[in-house]
Order: structure tokens, then C-alpha cells, then sequence
């Protein structure tokens, strides 16, 4: 076994020509191209470096074994003592395996590879001379003045080597089928097709040509690709071609040839024109007339030839502020046309006075796979008209405050109108009132798009007409709210909780006080709740900003929690205000504002602690904190204090061995403490507790308690 260092292959080149000014010639040729003459030995050319212009130097068919001969012609055997037993090859960088290597005679080894895969790049076979020889020894050779460098010698290694010849070799087979193949028209006016060509390994031409079926005619003639068409895998004709494109044929016959040195192929594929064609899109789309709900739409397309074929048309449009696309196909025999132009109607557009875009593609009928047309687009605003409803409202769907003894303010809220439905410009509600069925010229003494604001009305019954206007006319029907007298209007809720879960789910309970006694009976049918809610930028307990809504609650709710889920959004800084309202058949309460939402499972730090009275030995303390009973186990409050120095720092002294916490029950807003030391200042917060955690305290409240009697 030995061992080979290789050298770079630039260097090779270099020393072969030095070496056969100095040896002679060293031949490498194939066995295909040796040469025999009759009764005599075989006669070996000179190995030839590969030529840049030609595709290799051995070609060889897939299957057919590799075969390489490397004959030593030195002038003097002797001398240089080397034979074919010194010779190596080496493929690229690989040296070959001695097992595809035999010795034919002392000057000539033979290479045998029974088969080698088709590649796309020449392969590179090297004939080397390898042999060992002493530390810093030299080769002999006539020519001394260039023995240096002819030999590769390496001062620390025992071999050495020295290139002989080399050959290209390329492995093909007949050409084969291309892949992918597909045309594409383009509106009549040039014709595309592209294909891939898999390689063969060696040279390999293609070649495509079309024909016209026509079973009435014997012979058919053959339409190559243009001539300045050189682009492999590719062709185009256009009319403008010779040959030309020709758009008049349903069906086309396409060949492609394939050609190298080992054989012909033909592969022929019947196309359908008509399936494949792209037409342009439409020009000049533009809209002649618009009604609230259509829009006259119409365009031109070209003249073809081929004018007998039919058209389908796709008109999309939308809101541009929109992602939901409306689509309507059009056949051509459905469509108005008039001197190249055509005209649809497009009807059922949603919102009058609203700008929509539309686009328009066109294809051919028959076509099933090929693509529409580029679209053709035009902004479009339907004409306005009036509005064609008023806002929703609810029984309970308003706010009685700022009460007195002889008047009393109110607002009304109603479902505002989505502003694409104002159907026109300069979009407006008009409120009517009516006292005990009496018109009144008064007006809001504020209002947005959910609510209006009136001050200083009677005790009497007030009935408000609310009508959707706009500059082209106004709803044809108003919506009411009516609030009911002082002497009729239903009493608020006793106690309403809502708890928020998490996940846009809440919990509502609501306690009616419209019972006789814990047995009876209502004295008014309550028929259901109203929970109202709407957007908040402040949070609790803030004024509505916008988005009001609401749902209704059955009448069990007095008996029964009620869990309802709502799609309300978390944007960030957006909070929800909630309001109940009790409702019968002609009357209501009107709404009362949730002033918090409680958080299931979750404490809240008390806000507001105050002192309320101090003695000689007592404090009393008060706090108030809505959402208590909104905790899930609420028990209770937890009052903490301890007696403080001078420097407000915990005394002690005089905490020593006292008691320092206090309970008070869930129903109270205060609470005594007592048994405190005179003239001593005290240092107290409060806290909730639950039947699993106490919450945090609220901040610090100071208490001196006076000096004692």
C-alpha cells in the first residue's frame, strides 16, 4: 500500500511540457481511438490537452465502459529504471482504485471502468508517474538544464511524481424528454412557450415546431420557432414572426425534437389553444350612472378575429376600507355591446352615498385553467338618498339625575346608526319632545351620537322621538323613548353586582326590590333587566365616549345568577362602563351606572378610609369600597392600627401586649375602635378579607385620641 501527495493541476501542464522536451513523448489515449494497422502492433497517438472548443476528449454512451491506455515512450528504459508498474490515475482529486487498473505490457497500464454516470461537467482522468526515491535525489535526464524542474521531489518525503497525460471524458445518452412543458397566449397577439431541458450529459439540441390539425388535408405543414429566437427553452411567435402566430385555431400540435450523437427523440403534445389564452385586460372602465344600490359600469375590449368566441367578465368591488370582496361573473351573451364596448349593471351594492372600488378581468368562456386578465379599476360613490331607519332604543334606555323639589334632569341613549348607513352627508339626529302628550320647542342641552342631555324637566311623563336626518331627507320612522312620571316610574334595583371573569365574561346579579315581602308577590309585573354598556377611555366611573349597547336579562336573575359572554374588545386604554335598568310593560326604572366591576377571585385595595369622631379611648373609622361584595368568600374587613411615636415610628412601649386588630362585618361602611390609650396618636388602615386571603391595606389614616375627662 502506498501513499500519494497530490499536486495542483496547474502545475501539472507545466512540468508535461518539460518533460517532453526532456523524455519524449508520453502517450494516454482511449481504446476508441486506437489505431490498428494489419499483422502489426497497435499504434497509440500522442495524448492531446484538452481543446476549450471541443466537448471532450473521449465521449461515452450511459453503459459503456471507460477504457484508458497510458504508454510510457521514454528513449532510455534503462536509465531511468521506470515502468508501467510506476503508473497511477487519478480522477479530479481522487486517485483510482488499483482494482480498475491492469498492467498490459512494462511501459503500458491500462484503465477500465465497466460504467460511469452521466454527468453534466467533463470528467478529468490523469496518467501519473509515481515513484520512490532517496532525500534530495534527482532524476536523471539528458537535458540537465531542466531537470529541476521536471522532477517533483519532496526533501522530506519518498515519493515522487510526475504527470504523464490526461483525458476529458463526458458520459451521455440519447436525448431525453423535456419536462414542464406549456404555452401561454396573450391576447391574441403572441404566443409563449416554455419548457425544460433535462440533460444528457453531452451536447444536446432541441428544436420545436407546431402544426394545425386538419383531418381534411393529407400532408400538414411544420412552423419552426423564429430565427432570432435563441433563448433555450423558450420560443415566441407573434404576428409579426416568420412563422407567424396564428390565433384562428381551436387546437394546436406541438413537436419537439431532440438530437445528439447518440440519437433522435420527438415528443409531440396537442394543445388547446383556446384554454390557454390571457387577454388584456379592459380599457377605459368608467361608470355612467350610480343609483343608492347599482352602478352602471362600462369598458372596452380589443378587436379580435376570433370575435365569435365567447367571453365571461368579473366584476369585484368593495369599500376601501373593506377586506370583504362582492363577485359577479357576467357571460358575454348577458352583457350590453355596442362598437367594442360593454356595459353591465351591477346591482345590490349595500350602502347608498359610499365610494366602492371595482375592478373588471376578462377571460375566454371555454377557458378552464387559464388565469383572467389583469384588472381594469375605477372608484365609484353611490348616490345618497335618505336614511332609511331611526336608532334602536329600549324601554329602560334612560337616566333620571340632578333631581329637586320641583324639577329634574334626564338623559336619553339610543343604538347609534353605523356611520355607513347615514346614506347621505351631513348626518343628524332630530329629537321631538312631548309632556303628557304636549310638543315642546326645546332642544339638548348636549348630545353626541348615543345620548342627549335635557335640564330642569317637570315631575310629568316625557316622550322623546328620535328620527335619523340627513341632507337628502329623513327616516321614515322615529324611535321612541319615553320616561315615565315621577308617580310611575319603577323603582331602581336594591343591590346589582357584576363580576368580570376574564375572557369578555361576566357575571351579573341583580336583587329587585319590587316584592311585598320575602313570600309575596310583585306589585308590578316585572317582565326583564336591561344591562347596558358602552366604551370608556377614563375607566370607572366616567362618561360614556362612544358604542352604546345593550342586552336583556331574564326575570330569574332576581333568583339565579346570570352569566353572559360579549365580544367586548380589549383595546388597551378602553374600559366598560355597565348600567341595569328594571323594566315592565309601560314602565321603567331607568338606568343606574355599575359604578365598578368587580374581578373574580381578586382583592382591591381600598381607596377611601376616613376618620369620623375621635374620643379619650375610641376612633371611629369609615371607608367605602363598591366593589366588596363583588369578591368571591367576601367576608369581612380587617382594621389594622397600632399607636406611633413623635417620628410617626411604631411605639413599642405602649404597643406592648395590646391587641391590634379589629373586624368589622361585611355589611358595614365603619367601625369603633375602642379601648385605646389617651393622647396617644394611632396609625390605621383597613383591608378586605375573604374565607382564603386578606387583601392589601389601604394607605395610612391618623387618629390623636383626646386627653382623657
Amino acid at each position: 500500500m502506498f501513499t500519494m501527495r497530490l499536486r495542483s493541476i496547474s502545475n501539472f501542464w507545466w512540468i508535461f511540457m518539460k518533460l517532453s522536451l526532456a523524455i519524449g513523448w508520453i502517450s494516454c489515449v482511449s481504446s476508441s481511438n486506437l489505431q490498428y494497422v494489419a499483422g502489426k502492433e497497435m499504434i497509440s497517438p500522442p495524448c492531446m490537452l484538452p481543446d476549450p472548443k471541443a466537448e471532450a476528449d473521449i465521449v461515452l454512451k450511459t453503459g459503456t465502459p471507460l477504457e484508458i491506455f497510458c504508454t510510457l515512450e521514454l528513449k532510455d528504459t534503462h536509465s531511468w529504471n521506470r515502468t508501467s508498474k510506476d503508473v497511477r490515475f487519478i480522477e479530479g482529486d481522487r486517485m483510482i482504485d488499483n482494482e480498475h487498473v491492469t498492467l498490459v505490457n512494462s511501459t503500458t497500464a491500462r484503465l477500465y471502468v465497466e460504467k460511469l454516470p452521466i454527468t453534466v461537467k467533463k470528467k478529468i482522468f490523469y496518467c501519473m508517474l509515481s515513484w520512490s526515491g532517496s532525500s534530495g535525489g534527482n532524476l536523471t535526464s539528458n537535458a540537465t538544464d531542466t531537470s529541476s524542474e521536471t522532477s517533483l521531489i519532496n526533501e522530506h518525503e519518498t515519493r515522487m511524481e510526475q504527470l504523464i497525460c490526461s483525458n476529458s471524458v463526458l458520459i451521455g445518452s440519447k436525448p431525453k424528454k423535456v419536462v414542464n412543458f406549456k404555452c401561454l397566449g396573450y391576447n391574441w397577439e403572441a404566443l409563449d412557450c416554455w419548457w425544460h431541458e433535462p440533460s444528457s450529459g453531452i451536447k444536446t439540441d432541441y428544436s420545436i415546431h407546431y402544426s394545425i390539425p386538419n383531418e381534411a388535408s393529407k400532408s400538414q405543414e411544420y412552423y419552426g420557432c423564429p430565427a432570432d429566437q435563441t433563448e433555450p427553452g423558450h420560443c415566441r411567435w407573434t404576428k409579426n414572426t416568420s412563422p407567424p402566430y396564428r390565433e384562428n385555431f381551436e387546437f394546436v400540435d406541438f413537436y419537439i425534437n431532440g438530437n445528439n450523437k447518440f440519437g433522435k427523440i420527438t415528443q409531440m403534445s396537442r394543445w388547446h389553444h383556446y384554454d390557454h389564452v390571457v387577454l388584456a385586460q379592459p380599457s377605459n372602465l368608467t361608470s355612467l350612472n350610480a343609483t343608492p344600490h347599482s352602478v352602471y359600469l362600462q369598458w372596452h375590449i380589443g378587436s379580435w378575429n376570433v370575435s365569435s368566441i365567447d367571453l365571461l367578465y368579473r366584476v369585484k368591488y368593495k369599500q376601501p376600507s373593506s377586506k370583504h370582496w362582492n363577485v359577479i361573473n357576467f357571460h358575454s351573451k348577458d352583457v350590453e355591446k355596442e362598437n367594442g364596448h360593454v356595459r353591465v349593471n351591477v346591482t345590490g351594492i349595500k350602502y347608498p352615498n359610499m365610494e366602492y372600488e371595482f375592478f373588471v378581468y376578462v377571460k375566454l368562456s371555454l377557458s378552464k385553467i387559464n388565469p383572467w386578465s389583469k384588472a381594469a379599476s375605477v372608484l365609484v360613490k353611490t348616490s345618497p338618498c335618505a336614511p332609511y331607519r331611526s336608532p334602536e332604543t329600549d324601554t329602560g334606555g334612560f337616566e333620571i339625575y340632578g333631581e329637586r323639589s320641583n324639577f329634574r334632569n334626564m338623559v336619553i341613549y339610543w343604538k347609534q346608526i353605523p356611520a355607513e348607513e347615514y346614506n347621505g352627508d351631513n348626518f343628524e339626529y332630530q329629537i321631538t319632545v312631548f309632556e303628557n302628550d304636549i310638543k315642546l320647542d326645546i332642544k339638548p342641552t348636549s348630545m353626541n351620537n348615543f345620548s342627549a342631555k335635557f335640564s330642569n324637566l317637570t315631575f310629568n311623563a316625557y316622550t322623546f322621538y328620535i328620527k335619523s336626518v340627513n341632507e337628502i331627507g329623513s327616516a321614515p320612522r322615529s324611535s321612541i323613548v319615553h320616561v315615565p312620571s315621577k308617580h310611575d316610574i319603577l323603582r331602581m334595583p336594591i343591590r346589582h353586582n357584576l363580576k368580570r371573569f376574564g375572557d369578555n365574561v361576566y357575571e351579573i346579579t341583580v336583587l329587585s326590590n319590587l316584592l311585598d315581602d320575602e313570600f309575596g308577590y310583585h306589585r308590578v309585573k316585572v317582565t326583564n333587566f336591561t344591562l347596558f354598556w358602552c366604551k370608556s377611555h377614563h375607566g370607572d366611573p366616567y362618561p360614556c365616549t362612544n358604542f352604546f349597547n345593550w342586552t336583556h336579562l331574564p326575570v330569574d336573575i332576581i333568583l339565579h345568577n346570570y352569566a353572559f359572554k360579549y365580544n367586548l374588545t380589549n383595546e388597551q386604554d378602553i374600559g366598560y362602563q355597565f348600567a341595569v335598568s328594571t323594566n315592565s310593560l309601560n314602565s321603567s326604572s331607568g338606568m343606574k351606572w355599575i359604578l365598578c366591576t368587580g374581578v373574580y377571585n381578586q382583592v382591591n385595595k381600598i381607596p377611601n378610609v376616613w376618620i369620623e369622631k375621635v374620643g379619650s379611648d375610641f376612633v371611629d373609622i369609615g371607608w367605602q369600597l363598591e366593589c366588596a361584595n363583588r369578591v368571591k368568600g367576601f367576608r369581612g374587613y380587617n382594621i389594622s392600627y397600632y399607636p406611633i411615636n413623635e417620628n410617626h415610628q411604631q411605639d413599642n412601649v405602649k404597643s406592648a401586649g395590646r391587641y391590634l386588630e379589629h373586624y368589622a362585618s361585611a355589611i358595614n361602611m365603619n367601625s369603633e375602635i375602642f379601648d385605646l390609650l389617651p393622647n396617644t396618636t394611632y396609625k390605621i388602615s383597613v383591608a378586605i378579607f375573604t374565607d382564603e386571603l386578606l387583601g392589601p391595606p389601604s394607605e395610612w389614616v391618623y387618629a390623636r385620641t383626646q386627653n382623657r375627662p
